[in-house]
């Protein structure tokens, strides 16, 4: 996943053969990273009166919010997965 080139949209590459295999824009500012296999999780700054690190759906559509802050704080946070056992 990267910004796609000359924009604000996202472009989800394959790995493998460097092919684009979807493009889309969201009101996300920052991406932060990987949530599952088809979410992102990002900075989102200027929809409402705090930072919000919210989910994206591939479609551009803000799904859960993970965490709320107030801009004047200083907020590094990092999500990880922890896998299941069986």
């Amino acid at each position: 996943m990267t910004d796609c080139p000359g924009g604000d949209d996202h472009c989800l590459w394959d790995a493998a053969t460097g092919e684009q295999v979807r493009r889309f824009s969201s009101d996300c500012d920052k991406v932060l990273g990987w949530y599952d296999e088809s979410h992102l999780y990002c900075w989102e700054n200027d929809n409402g009166g705090q930072d919000e690190i919210r989910v994206v759906a591939f479609d551009g559509r803000l799904t859960h919010k993970l965490l709320e802050a107030a801009d004047e704080l200083e907020v590094s946070p990092y999500f990880t997965v922890t896998p299941t056992t069986s």
